[in-house]
């Protein structure tokens, strides 16, 4: 859970967060977000390619770092942005952390705003998926 405006700094490092991502989950997004593409659920479809193991799907690291952010905003404020950058293919099963830090605050129009910087980072520590997020801040 987050603090008062007044106390975010800039570098502030959020919780981190283990991203769940074993098959059962990747099953369920699928379900969810109509996303069947085979190198994400059929071991067969994969075995030739270079990875050999399920992909862990770009969109649902991005939906899962949405979380991260909004569980680490609780009823402060809202999600207004969230852009991602994958860097390196995640496979299921290997353990992911969510990861950021607050960067610049600013108050446009009324609205108080922050910028985060967001990482998924695997069990080797590599960055695999970057991201930025704006959120505003609703609550003192």
């Amino acid at each position: 859970m987050t603090q008062t405006w007044e106390a975010l700094q800039e570098g502030q490092a959020l919780p981190p967060a283990r991203l769940p991502c074993g098959r059962m989950d990747i099953i369920r997004y699928a379900a969810a977000s109509g996303d069947f593409n085979p190198a994400h659920l059929e071991p067969d479809a994969v075995e030739s390619r270079e990875l050999g193991r399920i992909i862990v799907p770009g969109r649902y690291k991005h939906a899962r770092l949405g979380r991260f952010v909004t569980e680490w905003l609780g009823p402060h404020g809202r999600l207004v942005r969230l852009c991602c950058l994958y860097t390196a293919a995640d496979t299921v099963g290997e353990p992911l952390t969510c990861q950021g830090q607050v960067g610049p605050r600013r108050t446009e129009g009324g609205r108080r705003l922050c910028e985060l910087l967001l990482w998924i980072e695997n069990a080797r520590g590599h960055r695999t998926t970057r991201a930025e997020a704006t959120v505003e801040w609703v609550c003192p």
